[in-house]
């Protein structure tokens, strides 16, 4: 037991001293989101929420963002009977950004896709196609912080 302790005390203080720091956390953002412009629909809502997480009104570099978001599912293959083997997720997003400096508007366009199997137990595979669509909405959010940081 007191093996185990001293592992676990070494291994936490090795991480405390590793000098990690989370790549976006709000210290290292030099602009602030002012008002987010959207549809009420869930994929643009999913997109608010996680870029409302940047609005800091401390910051003297107030942007004001919209967001136009939509999503396809197609099928990429189907077998010999005709039904669908492989879908595919795609999911776009329309950015654009009005920055209070100098009245520019800047519009930015990113895409994100994935391929996934067909399931023959449908309420699996609606749940599957919830969390891949979670994943892509954070991969894209990712983009857009490196877009905005960027500016």
């Amino acid at each position: 037991m007191k093996k185990n302790t001293k592992i676990f005390l070494l291994f936490f203080f090795f991480l405390i001293s590793c000098g990690y720091e989370p790549i976006y956390s709000s210290k290292n953002i030099n602009f602030s989101i002012k008002e987010i412009i959207k549809k009420d629909n869930n994929l643009n809502n999913k997109f608010a929420n996680s870029l409302r997480l940047f609005s800091n009104e401390k910051l003297p570099n107030q942007i004001k963002i919209k967001i136009e978001s939509n999503k396809n599912v197609k099928i990429k293959s189907k077998d010999s009977k005709g039904n669908p083997n492989v879908y595919e997720l795609v999911i776009y997003l329309k950015l654009t950004v009005e920055k209070n400096t100098n009245d520019e508007t800047l519009i930015k366009n990113f895409e994100r896709n994935i391929n996934y199997n067909n399931s023959d137990d449908k309420f699996k595979l609606n749940q599957y196609q919830k969390e891949l669509e979670d994943l892509l909405v954070n991969k894209i959010t990712e983009d857009v912080l490196k877009y905005l940081s960027d500016l």
